[in-house]
Formats: structure tokens, C-alpha cells, sequence
């Protein structure tokens, strides 16, 4: 129910309705107006704005009465999960406090409307007055009917015997609604971010189950002696301390050498976690918190069952606010297993003193760890500048280019370019000078680059004129990645661009050195993914005669992955099972493709030193908000630096955000459903537009999905058909004649996608063949299907396509390595958003991004202000430092250290020193930090046999282990582990072990419920 219609059309479903139309009378209808209105519409519409009225009273929905929309608040979502009725919901809002105390929840319980029938009877009250004198919380107002339900749900906790059967009978009611209460009560404080109520709530959560107060021992829990228990109680010894003692000592607390091995196993059943907190400051006003959870008791099937829950929550200093909550669920086959969450937190100006984190179990008594975290020594990074205006200035017209061949080029899409391409065109067409533009996904970067480009064409042309035999030819080098968007684009730029200036030759590297030194030697266009340039480009030295050196334009498209795949994201890779190799991730996503990118483009700096010749760097990238540093490290002055605020951009996008609470991943993805439905669906009634739905304008109707994987892929197409089914319009996403469209998909292989295009819905995912991943696009572009369902990965493939309406559902995916739900990737986000760019007729696109409520605030801070960029090479630096020494470019530490100066990490240290470990800015701090990285990083690579370090400790050279890591882009892990394990007899069995514990396979994902299939694989 989103509106008094559905209200009205949902309560025509009641036995309500039916009784009303037989006995009318009964329900204050009149004869007349039953004869009126037959179907009595007017009646129901007014029983639906009465409920609607109330439900607002009680602050359950926002009710607009003009058009009739119902928007459920925090308090309605928590009443219908929990069954509260909107009369205790409306005496919680009035009188839930966040200071509340013991007496001040127990208050509140007993005012629930749900015990308004309990009475006081007359008999009863010299019982009551007992009792009340027996329960250790005092009772305000004794005698009315809320003291008499504070007084049972104690005598109800404190296992009380009642003398009256009818006061017995109130105990199990109230004991009965108490549980669901007490959790409504503490999920209403949890939302509204007071810890100290929060706290409290759940405290009264776990006594109402377990029967025990706090006070008493964890022990009780269990199946412990009573004379155990007793001894244990009159020790006044905080329970914490009973973890520290060994069985001798346990023995002799209690008085009983045999007691305990016995005590000792019962202690350590009780859940608990070990933690261990680390942070990292993104921006001045965001956190980084990663938590290691070590579970430290053991597992009891018997006791434990299959899944335990935790609470992780932040607070503040005082122990009063909320910064952060989550859900932790530690599974019986994980037991055993470091665990590792990371989430951001507000920090707050002053910067506090500390916060305290704390994991508390669901359901036990006395398992909690509370770690307090200390910013005595954190430092804020440095503020950063504010975005680059967007101009008011006139469109430029094509004409401006000044060269017919190029004009041609754009002729038949566009007439003038953008205002982003308008503001940056000087920068990029009439100067040579490196350039940054960093702005919104869909603006037009590509344009610009092309911009760039072409001057770059010009230029030789006019360089081979006027150096005629002498000419040494200079190339373009395009990087991008992941190989999806360098195919794409070496596709389109053959196809527009090949023709110029009598032909161009694009060369797509693959990876393979010797091949790709062949490709070079003609291509005037080199476009790769930054591993490939990386082997190709790391002896620059050596390779004179392969054009290696002659860079004249470095193009670093999505340069913002030199931050790694973002918050949230875990290093694995992405790949695809495609026999063209059109995957989304060639290169793994993560620290490894970060410290790679960013080390190419670091090089190109260097040669352009080395060689005393200018190479011009363009490098595009979603708004950074440090986009000086980022400016400095490619060598850009001010005046090229175009730094746009994320709300940029061609087409205006709404953005908006929906929460769930249900934290079983799929139950959640089951219950966005309808949610997506009705986006894609921008009406409220779907069956209102479908008389003329073959009459809509494609582009305002044509939506894509991303969910996380490939089954999703299936299901949620299914389901969205479903929805349209039920609406009794099945082909409402079919936009084109429906025998047209199944002679168009008679050649698609997947049996499910051919029954679903018929429909005009389609799946896109990275196992799908070529022909069938064709098909599904040229549907959807042509506007024959409106809604095309696409996997995570898959948004790299969709470079080229538009749509109106993008809908992310559900923002999670399955990480098997670490058996949990981790977010999207934020540069995976933007880059879905950006999909979004058909305008309609509404003169606006827009995105619709489904995730958890404590993602909410997270996802409006990367989503609405610009994206913090940070170095991931530290923790990626051996690799790249043994493919220097193989090189020959570091033959020194010396080298060594002014390697790192050309890096984005040795211009970020200043800036943000404690995300790198700093503990403080000066130059002393600077050069001991860098000396004890280059010291420890050759320490490792010369244990590891790959270099060798004279004598004196200064000298470094490579080794045959070091220089096979280097040729063939392995992991000096693993080429150290391979010298260790390889022996003359090693047989083919061995081998294979040897090759599947290498290091590159540790990135490899374990996708959801796989292992199964593996395990039936192995025993074949």
C-alpha cells in the first residue's frame, strides 16, 4: 500500500468489505448509499484516510492528503516488523528517552497499548504488593495496571511463583509480547543512534529470554552444577577475569579440585570475541574503521546451534550517540577463523578523544567486548580545495576543431559539444600541456580524450612534414582497467577514427611481450590494461628499436582505480568464462591493479625526466577530492586541472536511495522486488499505462538492473515479469511486435533469456555466450525490450549503453574467501549511475540505489561530494620494486627512494600520513618513513632470493629468481615458493599442488554455495 488508492483497492479484499455490502447497516452505511456507490468506494476511501490519519498521529507514515501518498517512517517499518500496535508506537514516541534508564524502559513496556485489558483486580493487590517488594527494579504508580506488568515481566525474569491462577495467566501474556517489544524498542533506539538506550534494550532482550538478570553469572546459561553456580556468584570477580584462569586456578576460586576442568570447558562456551580495531582517515570528516574478530571460545553444536549474532557497534566518547551499527554472523563452520569487517564513521569537529567499539552477542549474557579506539595521535589530512566551477559559457560548435576530417568525425552525433567538453576544450585542443578532468561517469570524458587525441594526430602530421626521412614516430598510449573498456574502445576508435589522415593503426596489447612488441612497431594508438603496458613498458631502457620509449600522449582513463576498488571491496578478480574474452576484469580488482596503474603511469614521469622530452598525460577520472595531488603526480598545472562536482553532468540525475533492514541477503534481494518494479514502473499504477503502453517513448521506460551475480541475473528478471503478470499486463516491457521479436531470438542458446526477451526483459552476465550477449543488446538499444537485468561486472561492458532509470539492488555481493556479504566497489557504483543519461521527456534521468540502512549515510557521502583518492602501492611495493631492479632502473636504495618520488603515494604522505602510517609531516618523519619501506620491502625480496644486497647494503642487484619473477609478472611470493617446494623429483601430482598454492590464486573467488560443486568435482 503506497497511496489511499491501494489502500482502497486492498481493503475490497477484506472480509470487511464483503460484510459490508450484506449487512451495510451495521457499518453506519445507508441503504441510498450503498445504492449510490454499488461498490462502495467512497466508504473504504474513507476508512482509508481515517488510518491514515492516525497512522500519522502516531509518527508511523507521512501522509500527503492532497494526492494521497503513504510513505512508512522508521517507526512504521519497526511496528510492522514486530507486530507493535500504532498506540504503543505512539507512546514510545512520547516517551522513549535516550538517557533512559532500567525504570524508564520498564515504564515504557507496561504502557503498551497491547496490555491496556490487563485490569487490577481486587484480590490481587496484596500479591502485587509482594511481589513488588521481591523484584530488584522499582515500580513507579504501584496499584495501576502498568505496575502490574512491570512487576510480572520481573517476577517473570526472577523465576517468582504466583499463588492465583488469573495472575499467572497475565504473567504469560505479558511475557508472551515481551520478547517482540523489547526488540522493537531496541531497533527504535539503534535508528535513532542512542547507544546508552540501545544498550539497555537489549539488556532486557536477553533477560526476558534467558529468564536471568545481568547481574548474575554467564554461567546460568548453561548446564552448570547449582553449587557451581553458587561458589561462582559469592566471588566478586568480574566474569572477564574467569577467561584468564587455567583449570588449577578455576579449581582453587571455587574450593573444588575437581570443579576445574569442568569450569574451565563451561567458560570458555560462552561466545566471545576477540578485536582488533584499526583506522584510517579518508577525509576530515569520515573514518575508516577495519575490525578483526578472532572468535575466542568453542563451538558447542548443542549450545550454539549453526549461527551465532553479534552486534558491532561505534560510540562516541560519552557512550551517548550511535556512529555506527552492523550485523555480525559467525557461522559454525567458520568458527575457527580470523574474521575481517571494515566500515567509515562520521568524525566530528573538535575531533573527539577516543570512540569506543563494541560486539555484543544477540542472545548471551555476558559475552561483550568493548575496545576503546584513542585519536590522541590521528591526523586529519589536509583540506581540500573546492570543485572546479562549471562556466556559463556557450557551447562551443564542431567548427572550432578547424579541420574538416575531424569535424566529419562527429558530424552525424553532435553539433556542439557539452559545457564539460566546452570548459576543457582549450586545455585539451589548444595546449600541449598534461590535463586532469575529473567528473561525473557519462559527461562526455571520452570526447575528451579524443580531444586530446587528435590535436596529438595533427601534431605528428605536421612533425613528419617537417622532419621528412628523420621522422621517428611517436605513439598514443590509451590505458584503461579492465580489458572490456580497452576492447570497446580500440572497436570504436578503428571504426571513427581509423580513416584519418590517410589510416590509423590500433594496437589492443595482450599480454604476451614478445607479441606485443610486434604490434607496437606500426600502431600509431597502443591501448592496453596496465598489467599488459606494465611487462610491455618495465625495460624501456632496453627496448629502443620497439618504439617503447616514443610516447608522445598518455591517456589514463579511469585513473581514480589507483585507489583500488574503494571501501568495502576485497581483492579478487573478475573474470569471465567467455571464449572471446569479453570479461569485465582482466586485471584483479583490487591493491594489485591499483599499485599497477599506478606505477605505469609513474613511469611515463620518469621516462619524460630521463629522456629530457616531454610526454603529455590526460588523465580522466570520476571528482576527486584531492584532485591537487592527483594533478601534481601527472604534471599538470592549475590551469588544466577541471575538477567538477559529482551533481555535473550532461544530463541531470535524481538519485535516489532505498533502505531495507532485512539482513538475509536473499529475503532482502526478494523483498526489492517490487521496490525496483515500481521504479521502473515510474507511475503507481502499472495497469493505468498499459492500455497504451506500446505508445510510451522508449527512452523514458528503458531501465537497467545490476545485481550481484549471475543467478540473480535470472531470478530477478523472472520475478519482475512476475510483478508485471500479476498486474495483469505480462508484456508490459515488451516494446516491439512480439512475432518480430521471437524470429529475432530464436538463435539465443539459453533457454531461459529466450523466454524472458520474448517479454522484453533481458539478462546480461559474463557467462553468456557472444552471440546471446549480442542479441540482448541490440534488443535493448532498438528499444524492442525495456528492461535489461545486468551482473555487477557487467557494468564495465556497458560502456556505450544509455538508459533512463537504473535501479542497484541490493549493493552486496558473496566474497567466498571471506565467507560474507561485501559492498560494491564505489567506482563500480558511480560507473552503474553513470548508465543513467536518457533524459525522456522528463528532461532528467534518474538512479535508484537499494542497500542497508547503515549504508545509507556512507552511500551519500561518495555519492553527492567528491570520491578521497589514497595510494595503494605501499602494501603492493615488492612486486613492482623486483620489476625495477630486473630493469635495471634501481640498482641502488638510493634509486630506490627517488623511485617512490615520482608516485602518487610520495605525494599523499604528507597530506594524509595516517592512512600510511605516518606520525607526523616533518621531513625527518618523511625520510625515516621511506627509508624503513625501501629497507624492509628489499629486506623481504632478498630473503625471498629474488635480489641480492652488497655488503655495504647499498647496491642491490637482481637474481635469476628475481628476473624470471620479473619477465613473466609473477609474484615474488610465488616464485619463492616454487624454488622451496621444486625439486629434480617432484612428480606431475606435485606439481599441480605446487602451481594451485601459488599467490595469484589466492584472489581467486569462491562464489556462494560453490564449494559443494567443487567437492563433487574433486571426488570425480
Amino acid at each position: 500500500v503506497r497511496s489511499r488508492d491501494d489502500a482502497v483497492e486492498w481493503l475490497g479484499y477484506t472480509y470487511l468489505y464483503v460484510r459490508m455490502l450484506r449487512s451495510p447497516r451495521v457499518y453506519g452505511v445507508e441503504r441510498a448509499e450503498l445504492d449510490a456507490d454499488p461498490g462502495l468506494h467512497g466508504q473504504r476511501a474513507a476508512l482509508a484516510h481515517a488510518a491514515a490519519v492516525e497512522l500519522e498521529r502516531s509518527s508511523m507514515v507521512r501522509y500527503d492528503r492532497r494526492s494521497g501518498r503513504l510513505v512508512a517512517t522508521e517507526l512504521g517499518l519497526v511496528a510492522a516488523h514486530y507486530y507493535v500496535s500504532h498506540g504503543s508506537m505512539a507512546v514510545y514516541q512520547q516517551e522513549l528517552r535516550s538517557d533512559a534508564s532500567d525504570i524508564d524502559l520498564l515504564r515504557v513496556f507496561a504502557l503498551s497499548s497491547e496490555f491496556r485489558l490487563i485490569p487490577v483486580r481486587a484480590d490481587e493487590r496484596v500479591e502485587l504488593a509482594r511481589l513488588s517488594e521481591r523484584v530488584p527494579v522499582p515500580i513507579r504508580d504501584s496499584g495501576t495496571a502498568a505496575a502490574k506488568v512491570s512487576v510480572l515481566l520481573q517476577a517473570h525474569v526472577s523465576r517468582l511463583g504466583l499463588s492465583g491462577l488469573a495472575l499467572a495467566a497475565d504473567m504469560v501474556y505479558v511475557t508472551q509480547s515481551a520478547g517482540r517489544i523489547f526488540r522493537a524498542l531496541f531497533e527504535l533506539c539503534v535508528r535513532r543512534g542512542w547507544a546508552q538506550a540501545a544498550r539497555r534494550a537489549l539488556g532486557w532482550c536477553k533477560q526476558v529470554e534467558r529468564r536471568m538478570w545481568l547481574a548474575m553469572s554467564p554461567l546460568r546459561q548453561l548446564d552448570c552444577p547449582p553449587d557451581l553456580l553458587r561458589a561462582i556468584e559469592r566471588k566478586p570477580l568480574a566474569w572477564s577475569r574467569y577467561l584468564d584462569l587455567t583449570e588449577p586456578e578455576l579449581s582453587e576460586l571455587v574450593g573444588s579440585p575437581r570443579a576445574g576442568r569442568a569450569l574451565h570447558r563451561l567458560v570458555h562456551i560462552v561466545p566471545r570475541l576477540d578485536v582488533r580495531a584499526s583506522v584510517q582517515p579518508l577525509t576530515r570528516s569520515l573514518l575508516r574503521v577495519e575490525l578483526r574478530l578472532t572468535p575466542d571460545f568453542v563451538w558447542t553444536d548443542a549450545v550454539h546451534g549453526a549461527a551465532e549474532l553479534f552486534w558491532i557497534t561505534v560510540e562516541d566518547a560519552d557512550g551517548e550517540q550511535l556512529l555506527h551499527t552492523e550485523q555480525f554472523v559467525l557461522k559454525r563452520a567458520y568458527s575457527g577463523t580470523e574474521h575481517v569487517t571494515e566500515f567509515t564513521c562520521a568524525l566530528t569537529d573538535p575531533l573527539p578523544p577516543h570512540c569506543f567499539v563494541c560486539v555484543t552477542s544477540d542472545r548471551w549474557i555476558g559475552a561483550e567486548t568493548r575496545l576503546a579506539v584513542s585519536f590522541r595521535h590521528l591526523q586529519l589530512p589536509a583540506r581540500t580545495l573546492p570543485p572546479t566551477e562549471l562556466l556559463d559559457m556557450q557551447p562551443l560548435p564542431l567548427s572550432e576543431l578547424r579541420n574538416p576530417m575531424f569535424e566529419r568525425i562527429y558530424s552525424d552525433s553532435l553539433h556542439t559539444f557539452n559545457a564539460i567538453q566546452t570548459q576543457t576544450f582549450h586545455a585539451l585542443y589548444r595546449t600541449d600541456d598534461s590535463t586532469l578532468v575529473a567528473a561525473s561517469p557519462g559527461s562526455g570524458k571520452t570526447l575528451c580524450a579524443e580531444l586530446a587525441l587528435l590535436r596529438f594526430f595533427a601534431h605528428e602530421a605536421v612533425r613528419a612534414n617537417e622532419e621528412g626521412e628523420e621522422y621517428v614516430r611517436h605513439r598514443a598510449v590509451y590505458i584503461a582497467p579492465f580489458a572490456a573498456l580497452v576492447r570497446a574502445r580500440a572497436r570504436d576508435w578503428r571504426h571513427r577514427l581509423g580513416s584519418l589522415q590517410g589510416g590509423k593503426t590500433f594496437a589492443v596489447l595482450s599480454g604476451d611481450t614478445n607479441m606485443d612488441l610486434k604490434r607496437i612497431e606500426n600502431a600509431h594508438v597502443v591501448l592496453a590494461t596496465p598489467s599488459a603496458w606494465d611487462a610491455l613498458s618495465r625495460r624501456w631502457r632496453q627496448r629502443q628499436r620497439h618504439g617503447v620509449r616514443d610516447i608522445g600522449l598518455f591517456i589514463a582513463d579511469e585513473v581514480h582505480w589507483t585507489g583500488g576498488a574503494g571501501l568495502g571491496a576485497v581483492d579478487d578478480s573478475v573474470r569471465s568464462s567467455n571464449t572471446d574474452g569479453d570479461d569485465a576484469g582482466a586485471d584483479a580488482v583490487g591493491d594489485q591493479l591499483a599499485a599497477t596503474y599506478e606505477v605505469v603511469v609513474s613511469r611515463v614521469r620518469y621516462m619524460a625526466a630521463q629522456l629530457e622530452r616531454p610526454i603529455r598525460i590526460v588523465a580522466l577520472s570520476v571528482p576527486l577530492a584531492n584532485a591537487r595531488d592527483v594533478a601534481a603526480w601527472i604534471g599538470a598545472p592549475s590551469s588544466c586541472v577541471f575538477n567538477f562536482n559529482p551533481s555535473v553532468r550532461a544530463v541531470p540525475l535524481e538519485i535516489h536511495i532505498q533502505t531495507s533492514t532485512i539482513a538475509h541477503f536473499a529475503s532482502r534481494m526478494a523483498s526489492l522486488v517490487a521496490p525496483t518494479y515500481r521504479a521502473i514502473c515510474s507511475d503507481s499504477s502499472a495497469k493505468q499505462r498499459a492500455s497504451d503502453a506500446m505508445d510510451v517513448d522508449t527512452d523514458e521506460n528503458s531501465a537497467i538492473v545490476f545485481v550481484s551475480s549471475r543467478r540473480q541475473c535470472r531470478v530477478v528478471a523472472g520475478d519482475l515479469l512476475t510483478c508485471a503478470a500479476a498486474d495483469g499486463v505480462p508484456s508490459r516491457f515488451l516494446r516491439a511486435d512480439s512475432a518480430q521479436i521471437e524470429q529475432n531470438v530464436q538463435n539465443v542458446s539459453d533457454r531461459a533469456l529466450r523466454e524472458f526477451l520474448v517479454y522484453g526483459v533481458g539478462y546480461l552476465h559474463d557467462a553468456l555466450s557472444a552471440t546471446d550477449r549480442q542479441t540482448v543488446l541490440d534488443l535493448f538499444v532498438s528499444g524492442s525490450i525495456q528492461v535489461l537485468v545486468a551482473s555487477r561486472e557487467s557494468c564495465w561492458t556497458l560502456d556505450a549503453i544509455r538508459a533512463h532509470t537504473v535501479v542497484i539492488m541490493g549493493a552486496e555481493r558473496y566474497h567466498g574467501r571471506e565467507h560474507r556479504y561485501t559492498d560494491y566497489a564505489i567506482p563500480d557504483v558511480l560507473q552503474m549511475m553513470g548508465r543513467a543519461s536518457l533524459s525522456g521527456s522528463s528532461g532528467h534521468a534518474q538512479c535508484v540505489l537499494m542497500c542497508l540502512g547503515n549504508k545509507r549515510e556512507f552511500y551519500k557521502k561518495f555519492l553527492y561530494e567528491p570520491l578521497p583518492l589514497e595510494s595503494r602501492l605501499d602494501s603492493q611495493l615488492h612486486d613492482a620494486m623486483n620489476s625495477e631492479v630486473a630493469a635495471k632502473t634501481i640498482t641502488s636504495k638510493q634509486d630506490a627512494v627517488d623511485y617512490l618520488t615520482w608516485t602518487l603515494m610520495y605525494r599523499r604522505l604528507v597530506q594524509n600520513p595516517n592512512y600510511y602510517g605516518l606520525q607526523g609531516t616533518s621531513h625527518e618523519h618523511l625520510s625515516d618513513y621511506l627509508s624503513e619501506l625501501i629497507e624492509s620491502t628489499l629486506g623481504d625480496l632478498a630473503a625471498a632470493k629474488c635480489v641480492t644486497i652488497d655488503e655495504d647494503e647499498l647496491d642491490v642487484t637482481p637474481t635469476n629468481l628475481g628476473l624470471v619473477s620479473a619477465y613473466y609478472q609473477i609474484r615474488y611470493l610465488t616464485v619463492e615458493m616454487f624454488s622451496l617446494s621444486l625439486s629434480a623429483k617432484t612428480k606431475l601430482r606435485g606439481v599441480l599442488d605446487i602451481v594451485s598454492a601459488a599467490d595469484e590464486f589466492e584472489s581467486l573467488p569462491i562464489r556462494h554455495r560453490e564449494s559443494s560443486v567443487l567437492s563433487r568435482l574433486a571426488n570425480r
